[in-house]
């Protein structure tokens, strides 16, 4: 076998298993408009294509740069980023007036009620009575201090909500209340559950506890430098580790997506945290978990990974060449370097192991020639790496 054939053999196989990763760097799609969300409730989001993330995050606000910071700066740059972007301030009114656009489902036009997620019409809506709908401060404003402009007004804090759950829900803490009794809407909802409350806290359905704490945390990270009582996101959730699990546990669909998309169009900034609902666990010094699902995939990408998984491979290259000497009929005794490498490489959905075993004699070595392992080690990294890339992204 001469060296030429052995690179080209060795390509081939570095090809196979870029196309083997390849597949997992790349996430459903879904369309999203900006005029009216298109999203659908509790359908995962599991990628930021066809949004105006990418757009949004440059200028030294990319998720790598973000994410090296420490907690404090972590803050500061999310604060920055959307206050800086937030250009139209919105109005109590416009909290109403909108919802049939930022609220709607598949952009039908009707709303989707926060707690019980019961669908209804935009005419339901009322501003006084026991049904219909209104709308929540998410934050309660007793605990953040604020009225029904600013944060009180902000279309990323406020959701449409059934006025009966809504009073029910009052102002209490988010927290977990097992033993709870149950908060049930008006005959709106037909009296539809919309989660538990003890006398310290409320604790909504398990497919809202992600909405909430999203919007909490934008909230804290918009408004907590202007607002003292929105400075700790223990104002309004029972723990920090009941935020973050919370978040974890209910990932970000479509729906919360498409709304991003719709308020972006209409105030100009996004809330982050559905973007890279990672950022929640950096703010507070927790590791993101890996297994967590996001619209991103960071955090089942992290960088230590990567290096380690390079590394690995380069180790085990280097510490399995055998020597051997066999005899040769009327012949000179040859000295054969046999290499052979495994490369297990393991991404979210997909494994490849690549084993290769190639020998060289010691006359093609003192011509120069090197065995095909080295090249298929050199030619694997450039896909691997860029197929890595690619999933970071």
């Amino acid at each position: 076998m001469n060296v030429k054939f052995k690179c080209a053999a060795a390509l081939i196989c570095a090809i196979t298993v870029l196309f083997a990763l390849i597949p997992s760097a790349h996430a459903e799609k879904h369309t999203y408009s900006d005029t009216k969300n298109s999203g659908l409730r509790d359908e995962i989001c599991l990628s930021l294509e066809g949004t105006g993330a990418e757009a949004y995050y440059t200028d030294g606000n990319e998720y790598g740069k973000l994410s090296a910071l420490s907690e404090s700066e972590l803050l500061a740059s999310l604060r920055t980023l959307m206050t800086s972007t937030h250009k139209y301030k919105s109005s109590y009114a416009d909290s109403k007036n909108y919802a049939d656009e930022t609220d709607c489902q598949g952009g039908d036009g009707s709303i989707v009620l926060l707690y019980t997620s019961s669908v209804v019409k935009f005419s339901d809506f009322i501003g006084s009575g026991s049904i219909g709908w209104n709308r929540e401060h998410v934050w309660p404003k007793s605990l953040g201090g604020f009225d029904n402009s600013g944060a009180g007004a902000d279309l990323h804090h406020i959701r449409p909500d059934d006025v009966t759950t809504n009073a029910k829900r009052g102002n209490l803490k988010y927290g977990n209340a097992p033993s709870g009794s149950e908060v049930k809407g008006s005959s709106l909802v037909s009296g539809a559950v919309g989660g538990h409350s003890t006398g310290a806290y409320f604790e909504p359905l398990d497919n809202v506890k992600g909405d909430v704490a999203r919007i909490c945390l934008y909230v804290y990270a918009r408004y907590g430098g202007e607002l003292s009582k929105c400075s700790s996101i223990t104002n309004v959730f029972e723990s920090v580790d009941v935020l973050l699990d919370w978040c974890e546990s209910d990932p970000v669909d479509t729906w919360e997506m498409g709304r991003n998309e719709v308020i972006e169009k209409i105030q100009g900034n996004r809330n982050v945290f559905i973007d890279y609902p990672e950022f929640a666990f950096l703010l507070f010094g927790r590791e993101v978990p890996t297994d967590m699902t996001t619209p991103s995939g960071m955090a089942k990408m992290p960088t230590e990974t990567t290096t380690e998984i390079t590394t690995e491979a380069v180790t085990e290259a280097e510490t399995t060449v055998e020597t051997t000497t066999e005899e040769v009929t009327d012949a000179a005794p040859v000295t054969t370097e046999t290499t052979t490498v495994t490369v297990t490489v393991t991404t979210e959905s997909t494994s490849v192991t690549l084993t290769v075993t190639d020998a060289i004699t010691e006359s093609e070595k003192e011509k120069g020639c090197a065995s095909s392992t080295a090249y298929c080690m050199i030619i694997l990294m450039i896909p691997l790496a860029f197929a890595l890339n690619r999933k970071n992204k």
